[in-house]
């Protein structure tokens, strides 16, 4: 349950459960009569009194009221104050007692019991008879005190009890999220935090989890990193090491050796500062220390400039190269055109690259009216690339078996997405195994 509604239903509680109990008690008291027996009991007792009582006055048989002790107690008290019958333990028979102080003397002795003062006046005979109800029965105020706590007990239990529930939540929820927080403040990624529930807490737990595991990735992506740089980066090293020192001991004993070490030496470090150019480019693409220049471009002139630089060089390097282009004079996009250059470039390299016996290359573009989008697609035909690689190609230092003997840091598609994603642009690769790989890049055309 989530934190907002926890606390409306505290509100709503608050405000429900007093009505609540108050139906409650009206129910019970309108379904088991609990007052209403003992009351009409002695109301028919009292009226019952007052018919008998001038003819107990006038005969003065006061012990016929004795017959009534089993549901009141009674006293009779002339107009003089004397006591002439009393079964009421604090008022003796005879004593002088005055009715203005017996209401506070009788109250004090059993408040829990309704005193009535009964004045008379028959045939001469005055005084005051006082009936004390032998059934306790709650006065209106009682009642009044008691309808009014119960519902006010019944807030304070619920209240507290619901704040007591949301603060254990919320202060386990700060605990749990305290002791993942200094795991990783340690550099320990190595454990899963386990959510259930829907409040806010268990959202922001799974945004922390997720935020490990990526984490865990990235840490685990930089040691591949900097395995892949030390290999690539050793091997033509250790190569030119090795001619050296060939050299050095005098190995080479002709003009000829020497050059030939010589033209090793140089290829070796030809790779060398290829590969270190790659890496000190992909690291800025990484790092965002370069910026974009983004520019309104046609794109179908700048497609048609592009097709045109690689039919020149298909010519030259002997590889078939063809475009399709289905798109509005008029479409344009926005990009920096020396970077989207360089992913075509690599792109079309990688297709002449990894084809088969007929190299074959095809660039196609057409425009999505649905989605407003240019979609661009480099296509070749050969090996192709394995299902369970197609999501790894663009993992800095990755080659799949059939490129391990490339020359190349494995940047360069890397690279590619660097820049895709810095546009805003998506690029995915479908793959036929022995048949064809097509690498597509939508781009939003403005509009």
């Amino acid at each position: 349950m989530k934190l907002k509604m926890k606390f409306m239903l505290l509100s709503l509680g608050a405000t429900i459960v007093p009505f609540f109990f108050l139906g409650i008690i009206m129910a019970l008291q309108l379904g088991f009569n609990i007052f209403g027996d003992s009351f009409e009991q002695n109301i028919a007792v009292v009226r019952s009194l007052q018919a008998d009582l001038p003819e107990i006055i006038k005969s003065k048989e006061y012990e016929r009221l004795r017959t009534l002790e089993t549901f009141l107690s009674t006293a009779v008290i002339d107009k003089d104050s004397r006591v002439l019958y009393s079964n009421i333990p604090i008022i003796a028979k005879g004593s002088i007692a005055a009715t203005e102080n017996l209401a506070g003397l009788l109250s004090l002795h059993d408040h829990s019991r309704d005193i009535l003062f009964l004045p008379y006046n028959f045939e001469g005979e005055q005084g005051t008879i006082i009936t004390v109800l032998a059934s306790p029965v709650l006065s209106f105020q009682n009642h009044f005190r008691f309808f009014f706590l119960l519902p006010l007990v019944a807030i304070f239990l619920f209240t507290a009890g619901m704040s007591v529930m949301i603060i254990r939540s919320i202060n386990q929820s700060i605990l749990f999220l305290s002791k993942a927080t200094k795991k990783v403040a340690e550099g320990n990624l190595d454990f899963s935090l386990q959510t259930k529930g829907n409040d806010e807490f268990t959202s922001l737990s799974r945004s922390f989890e997720q935020m490990r595991r990526q984490l865990k990735e990235e840490f685990s992506r930089r040691s591949r990193f900097l395995m892949g740089v030390s290999h690539d980066l050793k091997t033509p090293l250790a190569s030119i090491t090795g001619y050296l020192e060939a050299l050095s001991d005098g190995m080479a004993k002709t003009p000829q050796q020497q050059e030939k070490f010589i033209s090793i030496m140089k290829e070796k470090s030809g790779i060398l500062d290829q590969r270190i150019s790659h890496l000190i480019e992909y690291v800025k693409m990484e790092t965002g220390q370069w910026r974009l220049s983004l520019e309104k471009v046609n794109a179908a002139k700048f497609l048609a400039d592009i097709a045109a630089c690689y039919k020149d060089e298909a010519e030259i390097v002997k590889y078939e190269f063809a475009m399709y282009a289905d798109i509005s004079p008029e479409t344009c996009i926005n990009m920096d055109k020396d970077l989207i250059v360089r992913v075509i470039e690599n792109l079309v390299h990688n297709a002449v690259r990894y084809s088969g016996e007929h190299k074959n290359v095809v660039l196609k573009a057409e425009t999505d009216e649905q989605t407003k989008t240019l979609c661009l697609g480099i296509m070749n035909k050969g090996p192709g690339i394995k299902p369970e690689e197609l999501e790894l190609v663009f993992e800095p230092f990755y080659r799949t078996d059939s490129t391990r003997n490339q020359k190349g840091f494995g940047l360069g598609l890397a690279s590619v997405r660097a820049i895709i994603d810095a546009h805003n642009w998506s690029i995915s690769c479908t793959s036929v195994p022995g048949k064809e790989t097509i690498f597509t890049i939508q781009i939003p055309v403005i509009i």
